[in-house]
């Protein structure tokens, strides 16, 4: 996951997955349910998956060239 893309500018650490599971596990998350919780620095919400996505699709991933690569209406 490219680090600029993260909110935070760093890359994940062990105990930021740790802190997640252990809030998961305690009393505090009992009324949490069928949620997705991606603990991931912000890379989700910046659109990170959809740029893995057009890499692997071969799809630009610079709007202005997806534009000149699609055809007109």
């Amino acid at each position: 996951m490219p680090v600029s893309r993260t909110a935070f500018s760093r890359r994940i650490v062990s105990v930021n997955s740790a802190r997640t599971v252990a809030f998961l596990l305690s009393d505090a998350a009992s009324y949490v349910t069928g949620a997705e919780l991606p603990v991931d620095g912000g890379f989700t919400s910046s659109g990170g998956a959809k740029l893995i996505a057009d890499r692997i699709a071969g799809r630009p991933s610079d709007p202005a060239q997806r534009s000149s690569t699609t055809a007109s209406p």
